[in-house]
């Protein structure tokens, strides 16, 4: 009732205010409402009238809930009846608290229900996988121009991060990009790309991802690879797969603080090697010497530890370096020191031999035939057999090969066909 009288009050006040402002001649209408009874006001008794109503309405609801039925017929059923009561109350307790039990739990099943829903649906770009095991050529094609890169890595103008071929043949310390393209060419496919952005890679809308998602999405995740952890502060390293690219595996290099896949996060792709048949390559170091003079082998390699007349072993060398001594040298001539200053003036090395199998190959391998050695090392044999034993009472075969262009290969076995640790090599310049 006094709500009631209230909100009365308020509209007669309203009622007499307009109708005292309709013959006010010096103030507008809302100025002498607002002067005479100002708005907020109103609007403060307005919040009092309904703060009293919803008072009223809970004094109410209690009594109502606590007052023992009407029909107690005597004491012991009053008292019984005030038992129930309370036990009503009680009840109506438990009512109120399984409701809310029940509402906790369709909550957090809803909730459950949000996370899981709200694990992105992510897979791989396939484009981003395109150019594994392409060429120079077709990347290079696809992608556009080179941006940066030298060695056997290069980026490309629209390509997703750093392509990397083999190194098989590059020198460390050839600067000129077009000589270093020229060899990686001839390199087979590309190995890895590596400074994948996540969003590149990933098809789907997400801000990060877990490892947990990238499960739930049928990734296969593996351990921390903690061997590379020492080397970038803050950041740790996780390889994941996934059976649709069977061949390739994937590593995230994440912030060691945030813990998952986010903008920040670097992904190397790399193709997995499944081939039994191992790979071997000429270990460039080997060769180095080749065409170098004797005071470049010597002040690579040391000082000489045998040797004389136009050829040579050095303390840290690969095999024997010969020079061409243009029959300036007497054989008779037993002073080595003589024959070396004759030598240092007869340009560079035209001939290396006696170098071990396991300096100059690179790669694992217990014995390789003439067909394995050739495919696995990308050589071409310069004759259709091996020769008879020779001066050395073993086997040998002549080939080429492409990074070498002006050199002929000769390789010595104790049995034809059979290349092993005990197999030698000797290089000779074409020239020569």
């Amino acid at each position: 009732m006094r709500a009631e009288k209230l909100f009365l009050l308020i509209n007669e006040i309203d009622d007499r205010l307009i109708m005292e402002a309709e013959g006010n001649d010096e103030q507008p209408v809302e100025v002498v409402f607002e002067k005479r009874f100002p708005i907020k006001e109103i609007i403060a008794l307005a919040a009092c009238a309904a703060a009293l109503v919803i008072c009223v309405y809970a004094v109410i609801h209690v009594r109502g809930g606590i007052t023992p039925p009407p029909d107690s017929g005597n004491n012991s059923t009053a008292f019984s009846s005030g038992e129930n009561s309370s036990s009503g109350y009680s009840s109506d307790s438990t009512s109120i608290s399984d409701s809310s039990s029940e509402t906790s739990e369709t909550s957090e099943t809803s909730d459950s229900s949000d996370i899981e829903s709200n694990i992105s649906a992510v897979s791989i770009n396939s484009e981003v996988l395109w150019g594994i095991g392409k060429t120079f050529d077709e990347v290079n094609d696809r992608y556009g121009d080179i941006v940066s890169g030298g060695q056997n890595v290069y980026s490309f103008e629209d390509g997703y991060g750093r392509y990397a071929w083999d190194s098989k043949g590059i020198d460390p310390q050839q600067s000129d990009r077009d000589v270093n393209i020229e060899i990686i060419r001839g390199n087979g496919g590309c190995k890895s790309i590596d400074g994948v952005k996540p969003h590149d890679l990933f098809s789907g809308e997400f801000t990060s991802l877990s490892f947990e998602q990238l499960t739930a999405n049928g990734f296969e995740i593996g351990p921390h690879d903690d061997s590379l952890y020492t080397m970038y502060d803050g950041y740790r390293f996780r390889t994941f797969t996934h059976p649709s690219y069977e061949n390739i595996s994937f590593s995230a290099m994440y912030s060691e603080k945030t813990g998952v896949i986010d903008d920040e996060t670097s992904i190397m792709i790399r193709l997995n090697e499944t081939s039994e048949t191992p790979h071997i390559t000429l270990n460039q170091e080997a060769l180095w010497g080749m065409g170098r003079t004797f005071d470049e082998v010597t002040e690579r390699y040391g000082e000489v530890t045998s040797g004389n007349f136009n050829t040579y072993f050095f303390e840290g060398g690969y095999g024997r370096y010969v020079w061409d001594y243009g029959g300036g040298i007497d054989n008779s001539f037993s002073d080595v020191n003589e024959n070396i200053e004759y030598i240092k003036t007869r340009g560079g090395v035209v001939m290396m031999d006696n170098i071990k199998a396991n300096e100059l190959l690179i790669g694992e391998f217990t014995t390789l035939d003439y067909d394995q050695f050739a495919e696995v090392c990308g050589i071409t044999y310069t004759e259709l057999g091996e020769e008879p034993p020779g001066l050395y009472d073993t086997w040998s075969r002549s080939f080429t090969h492409p990074f070498y262009e002006n050199m002929t290969f000769h390789m010595y076995m104790k049995e034809p066909g059979v290349i092993d640790e005990t197999t030698t090599f000797m290089v000779r310049s074409d020239d020569f």
